[in-house]
């Protein structure tokens, strides 16, 4: 048993051991990268104490069962997956209140109403995006919400859990596009004009936007792309560094750059 579990750390060591599985080890990379561990696991055994070693191994390539969802959220902390459930669970409440101040806005001004405020429906991925800042936390929390939001009563039923799939993605999409490296205000900012972008292109055909005249739909347009830099980009921002400033943030890149700031606040002064 010794012999084997050196071999599973050589690979851990060379990068690529990826799990544990029944009596076997899996190794994930590129060929050469992968052959290399195998070879250098198989002569290391041959120098061992023992007498008789065989290797079996299975391979695939270009294999789909470490990609997707999995593969994103392998490298997640427990408080990352914790802070984004919690926060999909307060914003799921949220966004189903502020649909009664939408059917408000929408009997005083018509759909454009509803663009005045929509906004706040992607708050939550700007938010988890800021805070968690890892491949998939605009998308999963939105998604997440919208599930979230469906179990507790909102009448739009599952279709929702579409539509917040795709403010997500609006979202993501621009986090992506800087690899995941900037969250800086614009970035922020550009992230909720995302959601607006993809959350209209949506709404458009489901919605019936076609029906209305050309002026009025730019119009609806627009409005929602403010609303979306302005509820979703800066207030995201605002309550992300509020919670920040409780201290509940300390082990995230946001709490330790608040400290950072006081720190170079504190010598400036």
């Amino acid at each position: 048993m010794n012999v084997i579990m050196n071999q599973v750390e050589l690979a851990k060591a060379q990068g690529t051991f990826t799990e544990g599985v029944h009596y076997a080890s899996r190794l994930d990379g590129n060929a050469h990268d992968v052959f290399k561990t195998l070879e250098d696991a198989f002569e290391s055994c041959k120098k061992s104490d023992s007498t008789h070693i065989i290797m079996t191994v299975n391979m695939s390539a270009n294999s789909p069962s470490k990609k997707g969802l999995c593969k994103m959220l392998e490298k997640w902390k427990l408080r990352e997956v914790i802070v984004l459930s919690v926060l999909a669970v307060v914003f799921a409440v949220v966004y189903l209140v502020f649909m009664q101040f939408g059917n408000v806005l929408y009997g005083m001004f018509g759909l454009i109403g509803y663009d005045l405020i929509f906004g706040i429906w992607f708050i939550v991925s700007i938010i988890a995006a800021y805070i968690i800042r890892k491949p998939g936390a605009a998308f999963l929390s939105e998604t997440i919400a919208a599930a979230i939001e469906v179990m507790i009563g909102n009448a739009v039923g599952p279709r929702l859990i579409l539509s917040g799939m795709i403010q997500g993605i609006g979202a993501e999409a621009v986090f992506a596009a800087t690899k995941w490296n900037n969250y800086r205000t614009w970035v922020l900012i550009a992230a909720g004009m995302g959601s607006s972008v993809t959350s209209f292109i949506w709404g458009y055909f489901i919605s019936g936007y076609a029906a209305l005249s050309p002026g009025y739909v730019t119009a609806m347009f627009f409005v929602r792309l403010v609303s979306g830099a302005l509820l979703a980009g800066l207030l995201g921002k605002w309550l992300s560094k509020s919670l920040a400033k409780t201290g509940a943030l300390n082990s995230f890149p946001i709490g330790k750059e608040l400290r950072r700031e006081k720190s170079q606040n504190g010598i400036s002064a």
